[in-house]
């Protein structure tokens, strides 16, 4: 019973801190990152092209550069994420599912520079067994605390020197927090650009000069800038059958990213063998309250966010907060992330890291040495596995935080 009373009273506690926090939201799960790889850069991934399937969810654009990249992928987490773990309640649990398809149209068709991606989210935040009870101390009943959503997206790449991505995401949320006047259902959707200048590739094709590194490797540089607006449909909650309510969390995110490295030949195969990604990003959350702290308020995007000070030089100021990460990847087999974010809402700065290990790199290797085996060459031209891990290391409830996943991909077709 212990348990039980106590982890009906952390519901509540984050029921509450939705009206008293600096939150001041409802359904703060909606902000919570789901990707077990992305998660390591600080989920800086506005700007940040990406074909990971969680891509979609810091924008929905991603799935432009998914449909340009692969045809299928799947990433779920290998084991459910305790939430909060400072508490250390076993039943507190979050977790997340992830499937993408895409088709590049320019692989049948060079005249035709368009990609398209759908993508699907299934994300829990699982309170597990809570008791009620009146005003009497009495329990009325234990229930099974959950609070989910599902999102379905939808993105278009167009290939015209530049890159240029847009979607747009619709969301089914649900939150039962126990009895049915702590039980409600709303929806909500995101909407995302993204453009990505290719600087050397670009330099390439309007001079017809090729640039290469000891004459056998292409390098690559590239410069990106995006943004999303996230639970843009500006609704409001309530619980307990009050007239009080609570806004969803409508948050502006705008940011840039830098890319650069080489790609190299291995036998038929182009391998990526170096990369290197650095992104910032600033976010606002778009709700406001009166001056004695009530009557919330829904304001414009991009609300107090300044591109010059606070996405390219990174300063925080009490509405905006700053999320910046960078990653380097090795011949499409290994990945390594680090990333921290601060502003209003933290004390200090949050830290995260995270690695990835992937097959496709291996698999080109392999069947580059064994010309003649059918199976290796279709795995490396169709196929990867990849398992991914981060941990956030904070001074707040989500110090030690991990999240643990994995991934298969299709593509080529």
């Amino acid at each position: 019973m212990k348990k039980i009373l106590l982890t009906s009273f952390l519901a509540v506690l984050l029921l509450q801190s939705r009206a008293f926090s600096q939150g001041e939201t409802a359904l703060p799960f909606l902000l919570t990152h789901p990707a077990p790889y992305l998660n390591g850069m600080a989920g800086a991934y506005t700007a940040l092209p990406t074909n990971d399937a969680f891509g979609f969810y810091f924008n929905p654009a991603q799935l432009g550069n998914f449909g340009r990249d692969k045809n299928f992928s799947l990433q779920s987490y290998s084991e459910k994420t305790d939430w909060l773990p400072s508490f250390n309640i076993s039943d507190l649990t979050f977790r997340s599912t992830a499937i993408n398809a895409g088709y590049n149209f320019k692989n049948t068709n060079p005249n035709l520079p368009i990609s398209l991606g759908f993508g699907y989210i299934q994300t829990e935040l699982d309170y597990g067994e809570n008791a009620w009870s009146d005003e009497n101390g009495n329990i009325i009943g234990i229930y099974h605390s959950i609070e989910k959503y599902s999102a379905f997206a939808a993105g278009v790449g167009l290939d015209y020197y530049v890159l240029f991505n847009m979607g747009y995401t619709y969301k089914k949320i649900e939150s039962n927090l126990g009895p049915p006047d702590l039980s409600t259902k709303t929806e909500t959707a995101d909407f995302g650009l993204q453009i990505t200048v290719p600087f050397i590739s670009l330099y390439q094709d309007i001079f017809s000069k090729e640039i290469t590194i000891a004459g056998t490797s292409i390098p690559f540089f590239n410069f990106s800038m995006g943004y999303t607006l996230s639970n843009f449909w500006e609704k409001f909650l309530s619980y307990w059958s009050s007239p009080l309510s609570d806004p969803l969390p409508k948050q502006a995110r705008i940011g840039y990213a830098v890319s650069l490295g080489f790609d190299t030949e291995s036998g038929p195969y182009n391998l990526r063998m170096f990369r290197f990604d650095w992104a910032s990003e600033a976010r606002d959350l778009l709700v406001d309250r009166n001056e004695v702290g009530v009557d919330p308020y829904y304001v414009d995007s991009p609300g107090a966010i300044k591109i010059w000070d606070n996405v390219f030089l990174g300063k925080s100021s009490l509405e905006v907060s700053i999320y910046q990460g960078w990653q380097i990847a090795l011949a499409e087999t290994f990945s390594y992330s680090d990333g921290r974010f601060w502003g209003p809402r933290y004390r200090s700065r949050q830290k995260t890291a995270g690695f990835k290990l992937e097959t496709t790199g291996l698999f080109k290797w392999l069947s580059a040495h064994n010309r003649n085996d059918r199976i290796l060459e279709f795995l490396a031209s169709h196929i990867n596995f990849s398992y991914m891990q981060t941990r956030y290391t904070t001074t707040g409830y989500l110090n030690y935080t991990e999240f643990k996943g994995f991934s298969l991909s299709v593509f080529g077709f």
